[in-house]
Protein backbone atom coordinates (compact mmCIF):
# COMPACT_ATOMS: atom_id res chain seq x y z
CA UNK A 1 0.00 0.00 0.00
CA UNK A 2 1.58 3.31 -1.02
CA UNK A 3 2.53 5.52 1.91
CA UNK A 4 0.77 8.49 0.30
CA UNK A 5 -2.47 6.72 1.18
CA UNK A 6 -2.09 7.92 4.76
CA UNK A 7 -2.36 11.59 3.75
CA UNK A 8 -5.51 10.94 1.72
CA UNK A 9 -7.04 8.89 4.55
CA UNK A 10 -6.28 11.64 7.05
CA UNK A 11 -7.89 14.18 4.73
CA UNK A 12 -11.00 12.02 4.29
CA UNK A 13 -11.47 11.69 8.05
CA UNK A 14 -10.87 15.40 8.69
CA UNK A 15 -13.78 16.12 6.33
CA UNK A 16 -16.11 14.14 8.64
CA UNK A 17 -17.47 16.27 11.48
CA UNK A 18 -16.72 14.38 14.70
CA UNK A 19 -16.74 17.18 17.26
CA UNK A 20 -17.16 15.81 20.76
CA UNK A 21 -20.58 16.87 22.09
CA UNK A 22 -19.12 17.55 25.54
CA UNK A 23 -19.62 16.11 29.02
CA UNK A 24 -23.43 16.01 28.64
CA UNK A 25 -23.29 14.80 25.05
CA UNK A 26 -24.69 11.37 25.81
CA UNK A 27 -28.14 13.00 25.93
CA UNK A 28 -28.02 14.50 22.41
CA UNK A 29 -25.10 12.84 20.60
CA UNK A 30 -25.94 13.90 17.05
CA UNK A 31 -24.30 12.12 14.10
CA UNK A 32 -20.70 12.90 14.89
CA UNK A 33 -19.11 9.83 16.44
CA UNK A 34 -21.57 7.63 14.56
CA UNK A 35 -20.43 8.99 11.18
CA UNK A 36 -16.69 8.76 11.79
CA UNK A 37 -16.96 5.31 13.34
CA UNK A 38 -18.97 4.04 10.36
CA UNK A 39 -16.32 5.38 7.99
CA UNK A 40 -13.49 3.72 9.95
CA UNK A 41 -15.39 0.44 10.15
CA UNK A 42 -16.12 0.33 6.43
CA UNK A 43 -12.55 1.33 5.50
CA UNK A 44 -11.08 -1.48 7.61
CA UNK A 45 -13.52 -4.14 6.43
CA UNK A 46 -12.98 -3.22 2.80
CA UNK A 47 -9.32 -4.09 3.32
CA UNK A 48 -9.99 -7.49 4.82
CA UNK A 49 -9.67 -6.70 8.51
CA UNK A 50 -11.88 -8.19 11.22
CA UNK A 51 -13.62 -5.13 12.64
CA UNK A 52 -16.67 -4.27 14.68
CA UNK A 53 -18.35 -1.17 16.01
CA UNK A 54 -19.12 -0.94 19.73
CA UNK A 55 -21.66 1.48 21.23
CA UNK A 56 -20.33 2.86 24.53
CA UNK A 57 -23.17 5.40 24.96
CA UNK A 58 -26.40 5.82 22.98
CA UNK A 59 -25.44 6.90 19.47
CA UNK A 60 -21.71 7.00 20.29
CA UNK A 61 -19.27 4.38 19.08
CA UNK A 62 -15.73 3.05 19.09
CA UNK A 63 -14.34 0.70 16.43
CA UNK A 64 -12.22 -2.36 17.17
CA UNK A 65 -10.16 -4.24 14.58
CA UNK A 66 -8.00 -7.30 15.20
CA UNK A 67 -5.18 -8.95 13.26
CA UNK A 68 -4.43 -12.34 14.88
CA UNK A 69 -0.81 -13.02 15.74
CA UNK A 70 1.34 -16.13 15.82
CA UNK A 71 2.11 -15.91 19.53
CA UNK A 72 0.27 -15.34 22.80
CA UNK A 73 1.01 -11.63 23.28
CA UNK A 74 -1.41 -8.87 22.44
CA UNK A 75 -0.66 -5.26 21.45
CA UNK A 76 -3.27 -2.50 21.66
CA UNK A 77 -3.07 0.47 19.28
CA UNK A 78 -5.33 3.27 20.51
CA UNK A 79 -6.24 6.53 18.76
CA UNK A 80 -9.38 8.60 19.09
CA UNK A 81 -11.94 9.71 16.53
CA UNK A 82 -13.45 12.80 18.22
CA UNK A 83 -12.21 16.38 18.03
CA UNK A 84 -12.61 19.65 19.91
CA UNK A 85 -14.91 22.39 18.51
CA UNK A 86 -14.03 24.48 15.46
CA UNK A 87 -15.44 27.92 16.28
CA UNK A 88 -12.08 29.62 16.84
CA UNK A 89 -10.39 28.20 13.75
CA UNK A 90 -8.83 30.55 11.19
CA UNK A 91 -8.85 28.05 8.31
CA UNK A 92 -11.74 26.10 6.84
CA UNK A 93 -12.05 23.62 9.72
CA UNK A 94 -13.23 20.52 7.85
CA UNK A 95 -11.52 21.09 4.52
CA UNK A 96 -8.90 18.35 4.81
CA UNK A 97 -6.75 20.39 2.42
CA UNK A 98 -3.49 18.75 1.33
CA UNK A 99 -0.87 21.37 0.48
CA UNK A 100 2.66 22.43 1.37
CA UNK A 101 3.44 18.92 2.58
CA UNK A 102 0.68 19.04 5.21
CA UNK A 103 -2.91 18.01 5.84
CA UNK A 104 -5.00 20.84 7.29
CA UNK A 105 -8.17 20.88 9.37
CA UNK A 106 -9.63 20.08 12.77
CA UNK A 107 -8.38 16.68 13.89
CA UNK A 108 -5.54 16.45 11.36
CA UNK A 109 -3.04 16.44 14.21
CA UNK A 110 -5.34 15.48 17.09
CA UNK A 111 -5.96 12.67 16.37
CA UNK A 112 -7.04 11.59 12.91
CA UNK A 113 -3.55 11.63 11.41
CA UNK A 114 -2.36 9.18 14.02
CA UNK A 115 -5.43 7.00 13.56
CA UNK A 116 -4.90 7.02 9.79
CA UNK A 117 -1.27 5.94 10.22
CA UNK A 118 -2.32 3.06 12.48
CA UNK A 119 -5.06 2.01 10.04
CA UNK A 120 -2.76 2.08 7.02
CA UNK A 121 0.01 0.20 8.86
CA UNK A 122 -2.43 -2.46 10.04
CA UNK A 123 -4.05 -2.85 6.63
CA UNK A 124 -0.63 -3.26 5.06
CA UNK A 125 -0.05 -6.37 7.18
CA UNK A 126 -3.17 -7.98 5.77
CA UNK A 127 -2.41 -6.77 2.26
CA UNK A 128 1.08 -8.30 2.42
CA UNK A 129 -0.14 -11.53 4.03
CA UNK A 130 2.04 -11.02 7.12
CA UNK A 131 1.14 -12.73 10.39
CA UNK A 132 2.59 -10.62 13.21
CA UNK A 133 4.23 -12.24 16.26
CA UNK A 134 1.57 -10.75 18.56
CA UNK A 135 -2.12 -10.16 17.99
CA UNK A 136 -2.65 -6.52 17.07
CA UNK A 137 -5.85 -4.80 18.22
CA UNK A 138 -6.72 -1.35 16.92
CA UNK A 139 -9.12 0.73 19.01
CA UNK A 140 -10.53 3.81 17.31
CA UNK A 141 -12.06 5.21 20.47
CA UNK A 142 -14.65 7.90 21.05
CA UNK A 143 -14.97 10.60 23.70
CA UNK A 144 -11.28 11.27 24.36
CA UNK A 145 -11.83 15.02 24.34
CA UNK A 146 -14.43 15.05 27.12
CA UNK A 147 -14.58 12.04 29.42
CA UNK A 148 -12.37 9.14 28.21
CA UNK A 149 -15.58 7.12 28.08
CA UNK A 150 -14.65 5.17 24.95
CA UNK A 151 -11.42 3.82 26.43
CA UNK A 152 -13.07 3.26 29.81
CA UNK A 153 -15.72 1.16 28.08
CA UNK A 154 -13.00 -0.91 26.40
CA UNK A 155 -11.45 -1.64 29.80
CA UNK A 156 -14.84 -2.34 31.41
CA UNK A 157 -15.69 -4.80 28.62
CA UNK A 158 -12.62 -6.88 29.52
CA UNK A 159 -10.07 -5.34 27.20
CA UNK A 160 -6.55 -6.57 27.88
CA UNK A 161 -3.11 -6.33 26.31
CA UNK A 162 0.55 -6.97 27.08
CA UNK A 163 1.34 -3.45 25.95
CA UNK A 164 -0.37 -0.44 24.40
CA UNK A 165 0.64 2.40 22.12
CA UNK A 166 -1.50 5.46 22.67
CA UNK A 167 -1.48 7.54 19.52
CA UNK A 168 -1.20 11.23 20.36
CA UNK A 169 0.91 13.92 18.76
CA UNK A 170 4.47 13.46 20.04
CA UNK A 171 6.47 14.45 16.92
CA UNK A 172 7.30 10.72 16.80
CA UNK A 173 9.13 10.92 20.13
CA UNK A 174 8.90 7.96 22.48
CA UNK A 175 6.77 9.04 25.44
CA UNK A 176 7.24 6.79 28.47
CA UNK A 177 5.58 8.92 31.15
CA UNK A 178 2.84 11.53 31.40
CA UNK A 179 1.34 13.57 34.17
CA UNK A 180 -2.02 12.65 35.59
CA UNK A 181 -4.61 15.14 36.77
CA UNK A 182 -7.01 15.77 39.62
CA UNK A 183 -9.75 18.37 39.27
CA UNK A 184 -12.00 19.51 42.07
CA UNK A 185 -13.89 22.51 43.42
CA UNK A 186 -13.29 24.46 46.62
CA UNK A 187 -16.11 26.57 48.04
CA UNK A 188 -16.21 29.29 50.67
CA UNK A 189 -19.43 30.14 52.46
CA UNK A 190 -20.19 33.55 53.93
CA UNK A 191 -23.18 35.63 54.99
CA UNK A 192 -24.92 38.00 52.59
CA UNK A 193 -25.79 41.50 53.78
CA UNK A 194 -26.11 44.92 52.20
CA UNK A 195 -22.74 46.35 51.21
CA UNK A 196 -23.49 49.50 53.21
CA UNK A 197 -23.02 47.42 56.39
CA UNK A 198 -20.43 44.79 55.36
CA UNK A 199 -19.33 44.29 58.97
CA UNK A 200 -22.60 42.45 59.59
CA UNK A 201 -21.82 39.81 56.98
CA UNK A 202 -19.04 37.46 56.00
CA UNK A 203 -17.49 37.98 52.56
CA UNK A 204 -17.01 34.63 50.81
CA UNK A 205 -14.89 36.23 48.08
CA UNK A 206 -12.43 37.59 50.66
CA UNK A 207 -12.32 34.14 52.23
CA UNK A 208 -11.54 32.64 48.83
CA UNK A 209 -8.80 35.20 48.26
CA UNK A 210 -7.11 33.87 51.41
CA UNK A 211 -7.48 30.32 50.10
CA UNK A 212 -5.92 31.25 46.77
CA UNK A 213 -3.03 33.04 48.46
CA UNK A 214 -2.38 29.98 50.63
CA UNK A 215 -2.37 27.73 47.57
CA UNK A 216 0.03 30.05 45.76
CA UNK A 217 2.31 30.91 48.67
CA UNK A 218 2.27 27.73 50.73
CA UNK A 219 1.28 24.67 48.68
CA UNK A 220 2.84 25.51 45.31
CA UNK A 221 6.37 26.00 46.71
CA UNK A 222 6.15 22.55 48.32
CA UNK A 223 5.12 21.04 45.00
CA UNK A 224 7.98 22.81 43.22
CA UNK A 225 10.46 21.09 45.53
CA UNK A 226 9.64 17.68 43.97
CA UNK A 227 10.87 16.60 40.58
CA UNK A 228 10.45 13.58 38.32
CA UNK A 229 13.31 12.90 35.87
CA UNK A 230 11.00 12.89 32.82
CA UNK A 231 8.09 15.04 33.97
CA UNK A 232 9.47 17.80 36.15
CA UNK A 233 7.36 19.05 39.05
CA UNK A 234 3.67 18.75 39.96
CA UNK A 235 1.56 21.74 38.96
CA UNK A 236 -1.42 23.46 40.57
CA UNK A 237 -3.67 25.94 38.77
CA UNK A 238 -6.67 27.91 39.96
CA UNK A 239 -8.51 27.56 36.67
CA UNK A 240 -11.92 29.13 37.30
CA UNK A 241 -13.59 31.33 39.92
CA UNK A 242 -17.22 32.27 40.51
CA UNK A 243 -18.54 34.42 43.35
CA UNK A 244 -21.04 37.11 44.19
CA UNK A 245 -24.41 38.10 42.75
CA UNK A 246 -24.60 41.89 42.69
CA UNK A 247 -22.32 44.81 43.51
CA UNK A 248 -24.48 45.88 46.46
CA UNK A 249 -24.56 42.46 48.17
CA UNK A 250 -21.75 41.02 50.27
CA UNK A 251 -21.18 37.67 48.55
CA UNK A 252 -22.33 34.64 50.50
CA UNK A 253 -20.60 32.07 48.26
CA UNK A 254 -17.52 31.70 46.10
CA UNK A 255 -16.20 28.71 44.18
CA UNK A 256 -12.97 27.85 42.39
CA UNK A 257 -11.96 24.96 40.16
CA UNK A 258 -8.51 23.52 40.72
CA UNK A 259 -6.39 21.57 38.25
CA UNK A 260 -3.61 19.61 39.95
CA UNK A 261 -1.15 17.83 37.65
CA UNK A 262 -0.01 14.58 39.24
CA UNK A 263 3.31 12.70 39.14
CA UNK A 264 3.77 8.91 39.09
CA UNK A 265 3.31 7.52 42.59
CA UNK A 266 0.93 10.26 43.68
CA UNK A 267 -2.55 9.03 44.50
CA UNK A 268 -5.95 10.63 44.71
CA UNK A 269 -5.74 10.31 48.49
CA UNK A 270 -2.27 11.82 48.83
CA UNK A 271 -3.11 14.80 46.61
CA UNK A 272 -6.32 15.53 48.49
CA UNK A 273 -4.63 15.17 51.90
CA UNK A 274 -2.10 17.80 50.93
CA UNK A 275 -4.80 20.15 49.65
CA UNK A 276 -6.93 19.61 52.76
CA UNK A 277 -3.99 20.40 55.02
CA UNK A 278 -3.51 23.75 53.28
CA UNK A 279 -7.21 24.58 53.57
CA UNK A 280 -7.11 23.66 57.26
CA UNK A 281 -4.27 26.13 57.77
CA UNK A 282 -6.44 28.91 56.31
CA UNK A 283 -9.41 27.91 58.45
CA UNK A 284 -7.26 27.89 61.59
CA UNK A 285 -5.88 31.36 60.87
CA UNK A 286 -9.35 32.75 60.08
CA UNK A 287 -11.94 31.07 62.32
CA UNK A 288 -14.81 32.92 60.64
CA UNK A 289 -14.03 31.08 57.40
CA UNK A 290 -16.23 28.26 56.17
CA UNK A 291 -14.25 26.32 53.55
CA UNK A 292 -15.54 23.26 51.72
CA UNK A 293 -13.45 21.06 49.49
CA UNK A 294 -15.76 19.15 47.13
CA UNK A 295 -15.01 15.60 46.04
CA UNK A 296 -13.02 15.51 42.76
CA UNK A 297 -15.00 15.34 39.55
CA UNK A 298 -12.02 13.98 37.63
CA UNK A 299 -8.89 12.00 38.49
CA UNK A 300 -6.47 10.03 36.34
CA UNK A 301 -3.15 8.63 37.47
CA UNK A 302 0.22 9.53 35.98
CA UNK A 303 1.29 6.61 33.75
CA UNK A 304 4.92 5.56 33.63
CA UNK A 305 6.30 2.72 31.51
CA UNK A 306 9.31 0.82 32.80
CA UNK A 307 12.42 1.61 30.78
CA UNK A 308 13.09 -2.11 30.31
CA UNK A 309 9.55 -2.95 29.18
CA UNK A 310 9.58 -5.10 25.98
CA UNK A 311 7.24 -2.77 24.09
CA UNK A 312 9.27 0.32 24.96
CA UNK A 313 12.47 -1.38 23.81
CA UNK A 314 10.80 -2.57 20.60
CA UNK A 315 9.51 0.92 19.87
CA UNK A 316 12.90 2.49 20.57
CA UNK A 317 14.52 0.21 17.99
CA UNK A 318 11.80 1.00 15.44
CA UNK A 319 12.38 4.74 15.92
CA UNK A 320 16.13 4.38 15.64
CA UNK A 321 15.73 2.48 12.37
CA UNK A 322 13.86 5.56 11.14
CA UNK A 323 16.88 7.63 12.30
CA UNK A 324 14.85 9.16 15.10
CA UNK A 325 15.62 9.26 18.80
CA UNK A 326 14.54 6.26 20.85
CA UNK A 327 15.26 8.06 24.12
CA UNK A 328 12.21 7.91 26.44
CA UNK A 329 10.61 11.26 27.26
CA UNK A 330 7.76 12.61 29.37
CA UNK A 331 4.85 14.96 28.62
CA UNK A 332 2.86 17.24 30.94
CA UNK A 333 -0.59 16.44 29.55
CA UNK A 334 -2.93 13.51 30.16
CA UNK A 335 -3.84 10.81 27.63
CA UNK A 336 -5.63 7.48 27.49
CA UNK A 337 -2.41 5.98 28.87
CA UNK A 338 -3.65 6.96 32.34
CA UNK A 339 -6.71 4.72 32.03
CA UNK A 340 -4.76 1.86 30.49
CA UNK A 341 -1.96 2.05 33.05
CA UNK A 342 -4.53 1.98 35.84
CA UNK A 343 -5.78 -1.27 34.27
CA UNK A 344 -2.25 -2.68 34.52
CA UNK A 345 -1.29 -2.34 30.84
CA UNK A 346 2.20 -0.96 30.08
CA UNK A 347 1.75 2.08 27.84
CA UNK A 348 3.84 4.30 25.63
CA UNK A 349 2.80 7.16 23.36
CA UNK A 350 4.04 7.68 19.79
CA UNK A 351 2.29 9.77 17.19
CA UNK A 352 2.90 12.14 14.27
CA UNK A 353 2.45 15.87 14.66
CA UNK A 354 3.18 18.38 17.39
CA UNK A 355 1.05 19.00 20.46
CA UNK A 356 1.43 22.68 19.57
CA UNK A 357 -0.90 22.06 16.62
CA UNK A 358 -3.54 20.18 18.61
CA UNK A 359 -6.66 22.35 19.14
CA UNK A 360 -4.96 25.21 17.28
CA UNK A 361 -6.75 27.68 14.93
CA UNK A 362 -4.69 26.42 11.95
CA UNK A 363 -4.38 22.75 12.82
CA UNK A 364 -2.24 20.65 10.52
CA UNK A 365 0.04 17.62 10.43
CA UNK A 366 3.09 17.03 8.26
CA UNK A 367 2.69 14.29 5.67
CA UNK A 368 6.32 13.23 6.15
CA UNK A 369 5.54 12.46 9.79
CA UNK A 370 2.39 10.56 8.85
CA UNK A 371 4.38 8.42 6.45
CA UNK A 372 7.16 7.85 9.00
CA UNK A 373 4.53 6.84 11.56
CA UNK A 374 3.23 4.15 9.18
CA UNK A 375 6.74 2.71 8.85
CA UNK A 376 7.37 2.85 12.61
CA UNK A 377 4.08 1.17 13.51
CA UNK A 378 4.65 -1.50 10.87
CA UNK A 379 8.10 -2.31 12.30
CA UNK A 380 6.60 -2.60 15.78
CA UNK A 381 3.87 -4.91 14.48
CA UNK A 382 6.47 -7.17 12.88
CA UNK A 383 8.69 -7.45 15.97
CA UNK A 384 6.69 -7.04 19.19
CA UNK A 385 6.01 -10.40 20.77
CA UNK A 386 8.73 -12.15 18.77
CA UNK A 387 12.14 -13.32 19.91
CA UNK A 388 13.46 -9.76 19.75
CA UNK A 389 10.42 -8.06 21.23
Amino acid sequence: MPLSAVAELTSQMVRIDSINPGPAGEAVPGPREADISRFVLDWLRERGLQAERREFLPGRFSVIAVVPGAGPKRLLMDAHTDTVPVEAMEIEPLSGDIRDGKVFGRGACDDKGTLAAMMVALASLVDDGVTPPATIELLASGDEEAGFRGIRDWVAQGGCADGAIVGEASELSLIAAAKGALRCKVRTHGKAVHTSVPELGVNAVVQMARVICALEDSLKPRLAAREHPLLGTPRLTVAMIDGGRRANIVPEACEIDLDRRVLPGETRESVLAELDATLAEVAAAHPESRIERVEPYSFVIAPECSLDDPLLLTAARALEEERLSGEPQGVPYTTHASVLAEAGIPCITIGPGSIDQAHSPNEWVEISQLEAAVRIYRRIFETFGGTDG
